[in-house]
């Protein structure tokens, strides 16, 4: 795995060009888009299921008491609760199902987390590197925030799509952290001195570089990534100027271009 680091150093790092306001929102943008892949070291996800949907269940209709719990246990993995296992919500009480944990350690290596994490907390604490999520049923997020291996979908393949369909899950992520060659990358192709930031002042700008660095950052994040062969600056122009024509229909011109690019390879090989 590429060396990773906290939340708060990768904002040290961005706020030396921007409000670190901004760069909280720059970050979130490109997780979003996937030009920035974010990671966990320690997590939390705990499931839990109505007890009204567990009671209305006619297979378990017959059972009270220790044969209820007992027959649950077997059928939705429901450890048979105390009374302070039962979470009291505005939906109702709760019973606690099978849960997640990780952690890092020599076993256990950093999760990477999507989007949907971001997209659905309460707390987002950039910090201290800490994503809280009180309530979230998965069933309706919408499936594309979330990696295809997320674990609360392992819940989905494990119990099918009617049980799953009921289940209510509270996240705890802690560790947030980001890829530092995509930070660095980000942070060293726009860092103008103090002299031509006051030259740019109320001169509006033609050409979206800003942009069109986030798809060289995509390029970046691929398998083969960018190295130092022949051909790699040329590869990085062409990314770029497919950006510019994707998004605007034309580009800027070729020495423009060059500019940039020279630039980023000069910044990688500094690396």
């Amino acid at each position: 795995m590429k060396r990773l680091i906290p939340s708060r150093e990768a904002l040290d790092i961005l706020a030396k060009s921007a409000p670190r306001t901004w760069c909280k929102r720059l970050l979130t943008q490109l997780i979003f888009e996937g030009h920035v892949t974010a990671y966990c070291t320690d997590g939390d996800l705990r499931g839990f299921i109505p007890v009204t949907c567990l009671l209305q269940n006619s297979d378990l209709a017959w059972a009270d008491g220790e044969a209820f719990w007992a027959a649950v246990k077997e059928e939705w993995s429901v450890v048979a609760p105390t009374e302070k296992d039962l979470v009291q919500t505005p939906n109702g009480t709760l019973a606690p199902i099978t849960g997640y944990r990780w952690y890092e350690s020599d076993d256990f290596l950093p999760n990477q987390i999507g989007y949907g994490y971001f997209h659905h907390a309460d707390e987002i604490d950039w910090e201290e590197g800490r994503i809280e999520i009180q309530s979230i049923f998965p069933n309706e997020a919408d499936r594309d925030y979330f990696l295809s291996d997320d674990l609360m979908y392992g819940e989905e393949k494990r119990r099918g799509e009617v049980q799953f369909s009921w289940l209510e899950f509270k996240v705890s992520l802690s560790g947030l952290s980001f890829e530092s060659s995509a930070i660095e990358l980000i942070s060293g192709l726009e860092s103008p001195s103090p002299e031509k930031r006051a030259q740019r002042v109320g001169r509006p700008k033609k050409w979206d570089w800003e942009g069109a660095l986030i798809s060289v950052i995509g390029l970046a994040n691929e398998v083969d990534g960018i190295g130092q062969e022949r051909g790699e600056q040329a590869k990085i122009e062409a990314e770029m100027a497919k950006w510019f024509l994707d998004t605007t229909g034309e580009q800027p011109q070729t020495s423009q271009l060059r500019k940039y690019a020279n630039r980023i390879m000069a910044y990688l090989a500094e690396k």
